[in-house]
């Protein structure tokens, strides 16, 4: 509150001019020192304190939101548009710059995920953007960042997101620069443990963007790894340094899965915990049906442990029809596997198909087969989609 005091003096000085200074911080002052408490000030003031004052900070704004009702309505909005958010129902872009919990919570900068979430009056947004890095190299706000504090980010990511009702429009940008992401070098292999913490976090996040209605998903850019893995074949033998995931090709009359291993050191062993369960998808009493449009710009759908989700994703939104596919740098042989059982789930509803930058190896052959499949004749596909962008 003493900071509140001391805005109050400086923004009383700025506004009495030189002539009536001293009147004017005298009954500014007066005004202080009869209200009950700050809360006795009318709102014009308090906005004009929270708006020109350049004695509060960011997080000083933040905290006094938490003073109560009437501070988290005038100072929030205050604080999201300093973060360029002054209409979070029409637009909700933001930036998670900082993985690390620890930091989060001591930083004298908070990000604009720090007031959303305790923005209590927003129930939609009809866009809703976020960065987990700046694809922009010339603004130089990339930090270097841990891999295994991504699913924390995420996680603060999802904490938002199921405080909301609704979200119509879902972009989340991943890793577009490797460079500033480290990780322990002192196995080939991604821990189990941060495996597991990354897709329980994000299939988390993607489950409630599809339970909260979403009509357009786009996920663009790599994770912060990607497990080592192969798919198997029907009559492919175990490999006695791999774990058989619990996707089945068909098994009671259900729709084709794909089956996959993750691939790990013999020394590891075969026990329970070193298994990855693929994230379940949400059942119909619980989610809303209306993806229209998905934008499958990140390895992170196509490959395990998330394969089979965006399968069942497919197959489980009847007004999905338009597809697109950029930043995709797998091989020539993966696509050959995946792009079949994305043909099955869309064969009769596959209106739209669009291919961007960033798909390098995908076969000719492989496409004409898809597209036969999906009866699709026309489709759109940028000059830069066999370069690697």
């Amino acid at each position: 509150m003493s900071r509140m005091v001391e805005a109050l003096e400086h923004q009383c000085r700025l506004q009495s001019g030189k002539a009536h200074e001293k009147q004017v911080c005298q009954s500014n002052g007066n005004l202080l020192h009869k209200a009950a408490n700050i809360l006795d000030l009318p709102n014009e003031l308090l906005l004009d304190i929270l708006v020109g004052s350049a004695v509060l900070s960011q997080r000083d704004l933040l905290n006094i939101s938490f003073l109560s009702t009437r501070f988290r309505s005038l100072a929030l909005p205050i604080f999201l548009a300093n973060h360029g958010i002054p209409d979070p129902e029409r637009e909700t872009s933001f930036y998670v710059f900082e993985w690390n919990p620890n930091s989060v919570r001591v930083t004298t900068r908070p990000d604009a995920l720090s007031g959303l979430a305790h923005l209590t009056t927003l129930s939609k947004v009809d866009r809703l953007r976020c960065f987990f890095q700046d694809a922009d190299y010339k603004t130089f706000r990339n930090t270097f960042q841990q891999a295994s504090n991504l699913p924390y980010a995420v996680t603060r990511v999802a904490k938002f997101v199921q405080t909301l009702k609704h979200v119509e429009t879902a972009e989340i940008y991943l890793i577009w620069d490797p460079y500033f992401v480290n990780r322990e070098r002192s196995s080939p292999y991604v821990p189990m443990a941060e495996i597991r913490r990354w897709t329980n976090a994000f299939g988390y996040l993607l489950n409630l963007l599809v339970v909260r209605g979403c009509s357009s998903l786009t996920i663009q850019y790599s994770a912060a790894f990607e497990p080592a893995f192969q798919f198997k074949s029907v009559n492919a033998m175990r490999k006695a340094f791999s774990y058989l995931s619990h996707n089945v090709l068909h098994r009671d009359g259900q729709p084709p899965q794909l089956e996959w291993e993750l691939q790990r050191p013999l020394n590891e062993g075969k026990s329970s915990n070193k298994v990855v369960e693929s994230p379940t998808f949400p059942s119909s009493s619980v989610a809303s049906k209306r993806i229209a449009s998905l934008s499958i710009h990140s390895p992170v759908l196509l490959l395990p442990p998330f394969t089979n989700w965006t399968l069942s994703l497919l197959r489980a939104h009847p007004q999905l029809s338009s597809i697109s596919f950029a930043y995709i740098p797998i091989s020539k042989d993966l696509w050959a596997i995946i792009l079949p059982f994305i043909a099955d789930a869309m064969s009769d509803k596959l209106t739209h198909l669009s291919f961007f930058k960033g798909c390098p190896d995908l076969d000719v052959a492989d496409l004409y087969i898809f597209c036969r499949i999906c009866r699709i004749y026309s489709f759109f596909t940028s000059t830069e989609r066999f370069g690697r962008g």
